[in-house]
């Protein structure tokens, strides 16, 4: 028996109503759940501290998410010039960055040194035989690590720093190189490497390590971390709000306690 056409007509016009309820219901849940995705480009040894800060701004924000990529300063400038997507580039190193604000791949405007280190020499914690960069020349010494110069800009410092104390030619078959500084530190502590040179904030509340000298400022170009707007950003108000906040106190604050030295401050002991 076919249904009346009464019936009929009445179930077109209820579901003629309920679609358009469905779509609009889908699309206010789509909004509720959209957000801006950034991400942030950072050198290695800012890991810890960018991950942080990351939480802290996704709390305050929570229509932004920050998505960190850690890598060596180098790399990632290679990965920007090679048209990688990105919004905001914090690197260990100058050089890398002015090359790219050169290259017209970081905004001109947006652009400036926030941080500084300091290189200092770690051994495991056992070595007793190291007290000093003098000490790399000793025959237990077999593996001295440090970042690849050409990519890794704590590895450019320490290179410097060792031919400016005339120690590069004695130590030369000693010296094995790293992608990051992070595996230049993992290395040391593990006792894959008689000796390592580090940023001092790669050290802060870590074990199995010791800090014997310090890298003379004069030993090695200034260390300093810029940070940068990328010019081809897809969310360049939110990248700028971003970049601004991290020049603020709370990010400050959250480097400082990281081991970072802030304008020219001391890093706390």
């Amino acid at each position: 028996m076919l249904p009346h056409p009464r019936f009929i007509l009445l179930w077109v016009i209820l579901l003629g109503g309920l679609i358009p309820l469905i779509t609009m219901g889908n699309g206010n849940h789509n909004n509720a759940h959209s957000s801006t995705e950034l991400t942030v480009l950072a050198a290695a040894s800012m890991t810890e501290a960018v991950s942080k800060l990351a939480s802290i701004y996704e709390k305050k924000h929570p229509d932004i998410r920050i998505l960190p990529t850690y890598a060596s300063s180098g790399a990632l400038q290679k990965q920007i010039e090679a048209g990688a997507p990105g919004d905001l580039f914090l690197s260990a190193g100058e050089k890398e960055m002015s090359q790219l604000v050169q290259a017209h791949l970081i905004h001109q405007q947006l652009h400036k040194p926030l941080l500084s280190n300091q290189l200092v020499l770690i051994v495991p914690a056992t070595n007793t035989k190291v007290d000093q960069f003098a000490d790399l020349k000793h025959p237990t010494v077999k593996q001295i690590i440090i970042g690849q110069p050409t990519t890794v800009p704590a590895g450019r410092y320490a290179k410097q720093t060792l031919d400016t104390l005339h120690l590069t030619t004695s130590i030369h078959g000693k010296l094995i190189y790293a992608g990051d500084v992070r595996q230049v530190f993992a290395s040391v502590q593990t006792g894959n490497a008689d000796a390592g040179l580090v940023y001092r904030s790669d050290t802060r509340k870590k074990k199995n390590i010791r800090i014997v000298d310090t890298a003379p400022a004069e030993s090695h170009e200034p260390i300093r971390y810029p940070i940068g707007v990328l010019s081809h950003t897809k969310h360049p108000k939110e990248a700028q709000a971003f970049y601004n906040w991290l020049q603020g106190e709370t990010a400050l604050g959250v480097f400082h306690q990281a081991g970072f030295q802030i304008r020219g401050a001391s890093i706390s002991p």
